[in-house]
């Protein structure tokens, strides 16, 4: 729940958050075009997609602040959405990071 607590109130929380999945999708798409015989696909549209989700989710929290909202369903289906969705993201940032990693390896 501290998490949680943490962002309520706050968009520009949400919006940080989305600027650091921004900055990781714009060096992975960078990376991929300095070096194009890297497959990073995968982990670029998965960035954007998290970036563009908490981005999101700063936008449905200043909005429940501009019109002083107090009771707060969103919070029971959207909170968990985003938190599967970063999930998947780190995963799938993981994975292709170790599967890059071991085809470097190879001769």
């Amino acid at each position: 729940m501290f998490v949680i607590e943490c962002f309520i109130g706050h968009p520009c929380r949400f919006w940080a958050v989305s600027a650091m999945f921004g900055a990781m999708f714009l060096t992975a798409l960078v990376t991929k075009l300095l070096n194009p015989r890297l497959q990073c696909l995968p982990t670029c549209i998965a960035l954007c997609v998290a970036s563009l989700v908490w981005f999101s989710l700063g936008v449905v929290e200043e909005n429940a602040l501009v019109h002083q909202a107090n009771i707060r369903i969103d919070i029971l289906f959207v909170w968990p959405f985003a938190f599967v969705v970063t999930l998947i993201v780190v995963c799938v940032s993981v994975l292709n990071l170790i599967h890059a990693v071991i085809r470097h390896r190879r001769p």
